[in-house]
């Protein structure tokens, strides 16, 4: 599995200039698609609620990286970014449950057999209100 250190060399995680202003245009992002994503939970649209409340901690995390100077090229190496520089504040459970998500989105989005579960939607909308 790709680390922290590959993304850099492999230029999936490149440093760039800090913007705490993109940061927070990210946030708003952030609650619009988490916001979104209780509407179609509410709906029972499960497979958009998952792929909303992903976008929302995708976007949330992304904010991150902005803040520190960092681009991404690679949905898993933000997970493998705040693993190696927030774990402290984070704890190891925040982007291992982060990575679960972006693996669940995965199939909402490219498996035509897999469908999320009611809990699958809930679950996700829940970590990603706490993010």
């Amino acid at each position: 599995m790709i680390d922290f250190e590959e993304c850099m060399k492999k230029g999936l995680l490149r440093k760039t200039a800090p913007s705490k202003e993109q940061a927070l245009l990210g946030l708003d992002k952030a609650e619009e698609a988490l916001e979104d994503a209780k509407a179609t939970l509410g709906g029972k649209r499960f497979d958009a609620t998952v792929t909303l409340a992903y976008v929302s901690l995708l976007n949330a995390s992304k904010a991150i990286l902005l803040n520190d100077g960092i681009q991404e090229k690679s949905h898993i190496c933000i997970t493998r970014y705040l693993e190696a520089k927030y774990h402290s504040a984070l704890g190891r459970e925040t982007p291992r449950q982060l990575d679960s998500f972006r693996e669940t989105r995965h199939d909402v989005q490219y498996s035509a057999a897999f469908r999320a579960s009611e809990t699958q939607a809930k679950e996700i909308v829940e970590f990603a209100e706490e993010v």
